[in-house]
């Protein structure tokens, strides 16, 4: 497993706020899953945070059922990517996963009023998609430190 760590301009050096998650990658068939906000046009990897006394591979199994509906098993817990802004630390677990069965969606207020769908695209269109992390430096903060965390994610992915 590798460990990365990606330091914002706006870290203050000293983090007092932390976040810890799990993101799932599903490929098949050279495509990924991944999740896009239609009204916002912010795709990602699909997981979320951790919840008070859940393992990692809970949060992942719960998270990418509840975002996608599709029950996975997890494979290879191959990445953890360490995100600091601001002052704030982000701890993203990234697994390969295999889907095993069909759940239920359940999507919150938010995902919902954003129009949250699930979609397979090529590999090489997400690179595409998340390479561009950089365009979003001085427009839209939050789609910059996504895309930079997804591409960062890819990049060190071995399928």
């Amino acid at each position: 497993m590798e460990i990365k760590n990606i330091y914002g301009e706006t870290y203050l050096k000293v983090h007092t706020k932390f976040r810890e998650g799990c993101r799932g990658i599903i490929v098949c068939d050279n495509k990924i899953l991944l999740s896009h906000e239609e009204t916002t046009d912010f795709w990602s990897t699909p997981g979320g945070g951790l919840e008070p006394g859940e393992t990692l591979e809970e949060c992942l199994i719960r998270e990418i059922e509840e975002e996608t509906g599709y029950i996975i098993k997890p494979q290879d817990y191959y990445l953890i990517l360490n995100e600091y802004y601001d002052e704030w630390k982000y701890v993203n677990n990234f697994f390969t996963c295999e889907i095993t069965g069909q759940g239920k969606v359940n999507l919150t207020e938010t995902e919902k009023a954003r129009n949250l769908v699930f979609k397979w695209i090529s590999v090489d269109v997400a690179l595409e998609i998340f390479s561009k992390h950089e365009s979003y430096k001085d427009i839209f903060k939050n789609k910059q430190g996504s895309y930079l965390r997804d591409y960062v994610a890819l990049l060190n992915l071995h399928y």
